[in-house]
């Protein structure tokens, strides 16, 4: 292993990402109202967002994840994998992967994610994901 190898790991994403907008989680297990994160971003097999508290690894919660463009949320449950220190003064980066996501939310998450992968590949060329 060379330095960079240490500076630069290697690339573990399985599918391509997109940004987000917000997710409501909450953690199986706990009396809690929902709470509110920002998604940095997001694929067919999990989300990455930040919130203000440390979530342990392995907890499973339940989303609502508010996609840009869609009124309605998609309901998968997530296990968180991984936890950070994010940019931001007292915010997490959190590596939920989706462990129980219906096939009609797999479906308009695959969907979406195409349609703004596509969008940002097409150079000045805007894309709606109303069309």
């Amino acid at each position: 292993m060379n330095e960079d190898d240490e500076k630069f790991p290697k690339e573990r994403r399985r599918g391509p990402r997109i940004g987000g907008a917000i997710v409501e989680y909450s953690v199986q297990g706990r009396e809690a109202p929902l709470k509110k994160a920002f998604i940095k971003d997001i694929c067919i097999y999990g989300i990455c967002v930040y919130v203000s508290e440390m979530i342990d690894k392995n907890a499973v919660l339940d989303l609502n994840i508010y996609l840009f463009g869609l009124e309605t949320p998609i309901n998968p449950k997530g296990k968180v994998v991984w936890q950070k220190p994010g940019g931001f003064l007292g915010y997490y980066n959190v590596g939920i992967e989706f462990a129980d996501i219906s096939e009609e939310c797999t479906k308009i998450l695959s969907d979406h994610i195409e349609l703004n992968v596509k969008g940002k590949e097409e150079k000045g060329k805007e894309r709606s994901i109303l069309e």
